[in-house]
């Protein structure tokens, strides 16, 4: 699935792949989200990148990450 990226609201949807299989892209969000960065078009990687490259700050809240729900349709192509 696609990844989607609210900077205004600071969300962020990942496939659900990301969630069951945590530890092969990171122990944190931010790493999970430094892993996935590479791989975006360079919008929305442009959107990540100024977050997970900044130091975390008490008064600005980070990118909240949620998993979409599996599409197991595609497995049948």
């Amino acid at each position: 699935g696609d990844v989607e990226v609210d900077a205004e609201n600071k969300t962020v949807v990942l496939s659900k792949i990301f969630k069951w299989y945590a530890s092969d892209f990171g122990a944190t969000d931010r790493e999970v989200l430094q892993w996935v960065i590479p791989y975006l078009p360079s919008d929305k990687a442009r959107q990540l990148e100024e977050y997970v490259q900044a130091e975390p700050d008490e008064t600005d809240p980070p990118f909240i990450v949620d998993y979409a729900e599996y599409d197991w349709g595609i497995n049948k192509k």
